[in-house]
């Protein structure tokens, strides 16, 4: 169930007045509908991680400034990985976006821009539904990537984020 009192009830209480709200409200439940409509239909087709789950919710809801916001975290030196290797508790990385200590809403935005990059380098849509089922296979997000694409972990982060580097 899908619940919207008033247009300061979603997105932190801010729109666009450029936009007006309702285009803003159209997002969001584009946004939540994606969520729901995989979790009751596509369950199958892999559980998500975090950044799985909300950059895929953001990419179906067309939420194009996200790169925006990305790009100007990394111009000012901000980043999320994928995964946090420094720390084995408190991980603040994208696949672990729902515990970080800083930065969560700036982490929808990375998490878009890599769906985005998913989607247009490997393989459509079709590309991010096999990684997401390598992960539900291996629950290991490295070899995820490895069985999924035929790259390294690695390699595959590092072409994310030479991607974003050019989007910006």
């Amino acid at each position: 169930m899908i619940e919207i009192y008033a247009p300061s009830s979603f997105a932190y209480g801010y729109y666009n007045p450029d936009v007006g709200w309702d285009g803003e409200l159209q997002k969001t439940l584009t946004h939540e509908y994606t969520h729901m409509a995989h979790a009751r239909v596509f369950n199958n087709a892999g559980r998500l991680s975090d950044w799985m789950s909300e950059g895929l919710a953001e990419y179906a809801a067309g939420a194009d400034e996200n790169l925006y916001w990305a790009c100007d975290a990394v111009r000012s030196g901000t980043f999320i990985p994928i995964l946090d290797e420094r720390d084995t508790i408190y991980k603040q990385d994208l696949m672990h976006m729902y515990s970080l200590e800083r930065d969560f809403a700036l982490s929808y935005s990375f998490a878009h821009s890599l769906v985005t990059f998913t989607v247009e380098n490997y393989g459509g849509l079709d590309g991010f539904w096999k990684l997401a089922n390598k992960l539900d296979e291996t629950s290991d997000f490295k070899k995820a990537v490895e069985n999924a694409f035929g790259i390294s972990y690695e390699e595959y982060n590092q072409k994310w984020q030479e991607w974003l580097k050019q989007q910006c």
